[in-house]
């Protein structure tokens, strides 16, 4: 395993704007829903046992409550702080890195310069190798950049670097949901560097919502509704669902709700 289960998580509250965001989903969402959901994956979080920290809403940021995006926690000594490919979104970075314990923390734009984007939600962590993709808001220069910080901190982790389509992140369609094992929404069409995936057994699942897992170790949160996920992780771990339908609608699923370390 390339990180431990992790112990700590930070979130950031919605606000009554929350549902003003970002999205490409044609459907209404409520901002009280968005809470409600939001709630319900902090009780989760702690259901798990991991500590949590609580940021407040911030009233000039939609998005701001989608944490994962604007770090990447290496465990708990190392944080790297992104540069997120929608420029709405830049403006949320440095009240997260504030709050953060890590004593080291790196900026993205430092190693690969201002132009260097990446969304935390295009990084996955997996038990033996990191996949870094490129997306609509993460760039060549942006991964690369992760990739030269992994090569210097953590040397022995294999990283690829693949290339996405038809989802908004990499994990938005693609998550592990037990070591070696991941989910992939049909949306997601196959990486072209296949060699990325090798090794792991792939479960395709219909629904781009339910390819969204946390594993925390004993317990494994799911979207509510995730029979696949659900199955799959209960043969390991105890299952937690979370309601996210409003989340979704939001381009939202639950590994966007929190840093985890």
């Amino acid at each position: 395993m390339l990180l431990q289960p992790p112990t700590h998580a930070l979130v950031r509250h919605p606000g009554p704007n929350a549902a003003e965001g970002l999205t490409d989903v044609h459907e209404p969402a409520d901002p009280d829903a968005i809470a409600a959901e939001h709630a319900a994956s902090v009780t989760a979080l702690r259901d798990a046992g991991l500590e949590v920290i609580e940021l407040p809403a911030d009233p000039d940021r939609p998005d701001g409550y989608f944490v994962e995006d604007v770090a990447v926690c290496l465990g708990p000594e190392l944080v790297v702080l992104t540069n997120p490919g929608a420029p709405e979104r830049g403006g949320e970075v440095d009240a997260v890195a504030e709050a953060l314990p890590h004593p080291t923390k790196l900026r993205l734009t430092d190693v690969g310069g201002p132009d260097a984007t990446l969304d935390g939600g295009d990084v996955l962590i997996a038990a033996d190798r990191v996949l870094v993709g490129l997306s609509r808001r993460t760039n060549i220069a942006g991964a690369r950049a992760l990739a030269g910080i992994l090569a210097r901190h953590h040397p022995a982790w294999p990283v690829s670097i693949i290339r996405i389509q038809g989802v908004l992140h990499l994990k938005t369609g693609l998550t592990e949901v037990t070591p070696g094992t991941v989910l992939r929404a049909a949306a997601m069409r196959p990486p072209a560097d296949v060699f990325a995936l090798a090794g792991l057994d792939e479960v395709l699942v219909d629904d781009v919502n339910h390819a969204n897992v946390v594993p925390l170790g004993e317990v494994t949160l799911v979207p509510e509704g995730a029979r696949a996920a659900a199955r799959i992780a209960g043969r390991r771990t105890r299952v937690i669902e979370v309601p996210l339908t409003h989340i979704g609608r939001m381009d939202g699923g639950l590994t966007c709700l929190s840093l985890r370390w």
